[in-house]
């Protein structure tokens, strides 16, 4: 809504027949979107065409509720209060997600859940394995730790005994 594009939701009926209802929201001051918003329901019935419309004003002060309910046609209304939730929320919607990397991650930890749950099924269902030892590759998983210190003096001694 802060953009000022209409927006509209399709209401139904409770405890009753179903009417065709629809809620439709807008800024009341479409170059300045912290004046508040209007949101204008209307329904459209055998018997009656009805409206009615509540301007949300911004009042970040406090509340003040609808003073007077006006009638502008035989089933149309319109009223008007002050709230803190008439004031426009500016969402930043660049940079807040994850990113490209972020997003990677989780896919390759979904991978490796999958990767490991679907091991352990099959290690515990047909092969008929119990206990610690239904984990897929258990001995390269206990070996991991080791292997990446290695590949880490590996690479970091040298450096080492070059600034000697």
């Amino acid at each position: 809504m802060v953009n000022g594009d209409d927006r509209s939701f399709g209401v139904s009926a409770v405890g009753g027949t179903a009417n065709r209802g629809i809620v439709r929201g807008r800024n009341v001051d479409k170059k300045n979107p912290h004046t508040g918003v209007i949101f204008k329901m209307s329904n459209s019935g055998p018997k009656f065409n009805c409206s009615l419309a509540v301007s949300v004003i911004c009042n970040s002060n406090g509340v003040q509720g609808p003073q007077s309910l006006e009638r502008l046609g035989a089933c149309d209304y319109v009223t008007e209060l002050k709230h803190p939730s008439g004031c426009a929320v500016i969402i930043n919607v660049h940079g807040g997600g994850l990113g490209w990397f972020g997003t990677l991650m989780i896919i390759v930890l979904c991978l490796f859940a999958a990767y490991l749950l679907a091991g352990i099924v099959y290690r515990f269902f047909f092969l008929g394995i119990r206990g610690v030892d239904i984990i897929p590759n258990l001995d390269f998983w206990i070996s991991l730790p080791r292997r990446t210190q290695k590949i880490n003096v590996k690479f970091t001694l040298p450096s080492l005994y070059r600034d000697i």
